[in-house]
């Protein structure tokens, strides 16, 4: 079996052995004798295979099956597959693969899945936006956002507003950014996200604070506190403490800056 050009590891296995030919190229000798239809239905058997027999997460699966979904002609199975890649490359920062695991689920899930859609586009522009290319994220965060709009999906237009923003402080562009999370910010509280509200408000309190509104940045970030320590969110705390920990700093209330670190 295959994956890229790769060929598995017993190890990708757990429990199995890997059997191989003796010369390699048997096996391209054999495949170039096999009829579309015999290879289509053998790779979809191995599959099903691998998602119904693995021993290993469901994300590490999704990246082994999708290559076989795809070459078995099962487009939308294999575009869902790709799209679990994409998640799990992206939760382990391997963020070159995360893209191209989300650009292979957009080429292949139908217009019809609509929310898998969305999700592989938030992650092909994160992946592009830390990768530096951020014309090319701005362009997808920008689709995501009239697709959005379309949906009538308030959280998520929130959401690529946010993302835009990002891009727009990476390069420097706080005025801009600054502009793009407020309309964020009214979306999130329109939809009633109340966790789109809390990490708006932090980035907002960053922008603020580095204009010099020290009281206005506080406010902002003790606003995003409150609600995250009411949602029992103990990471998103720890980014509102810490934004709180700069402004106090900045104050140069040292002390208050480190009990809030």
């Amino acid at each position: 079996y295959l994956r890229g050009e790769k060929i598995f590891d017993a190890g990708d296995f757990p429990g199995m052995r890997a059997l191989r030919f003796a010369h390699g190229e048997t096996r391209a000798f054999v495949l170039r004798h096999l009829d579309d239809e015999v290879k289509k239905k053998r790779h979809a058997t191995i599959a099903h295979w691998i998602t119904a027999t693995l021993d290993t997460d469901a994300a590490g699966v999704a990246v082994l099956a999708a290559p076989h979904f795809e070459k078995a002609g099962m487009a939308d199975r294999a575009g869902r597959a790709y799209l679990e890649a994409a998640r799990h490359e992206m939760g382990q920062a391997r963020t070159e693969s995360a893209l191209h695991y989300a650009q292979r689920a957009l080429e292949l899930l139908v217009p019809e899945e609509l929310a898998r859609r969305l999700d592989a586009m938030f992650i092909e522009g994160s992946s592009l936006h830390t990768l530096g290319r951020y014309d090319e994220a701005l362009a997808v965060f920008t689709r995501v956002l009239a697709a959005s709009f379309r949906l009538g999906a308030r959280g998520k237009g929130g959401a690529a507003l946010n993302r835009i923003a990002r891009v727009h402080r990476a390069r420097g562009e706080d005025e801009r950014a600054h502009a793009v999370l407020i309309r964020a910010l009214d979306l999130f509280r329109g939809a009633g996200d109340l966790r789109g509200v809390a990490a708006t408000l932090d980035d907002l309190a960053q922008i603020v604070r580095l204009r010099g509104d020290l009281d206005g940045a506080m406010g902002a970030a003790s606003e995003a506190l409150q609600i995250r320590q009411g949602h029992g969110d103990a990471r998103g705390e720890a980014v509102s403490l810490m934004t709180i920990a700069g402004i106090e700093h900045s104050r140069g209330n040292l002390e208050a800056a480190m009990r809030a670190a």
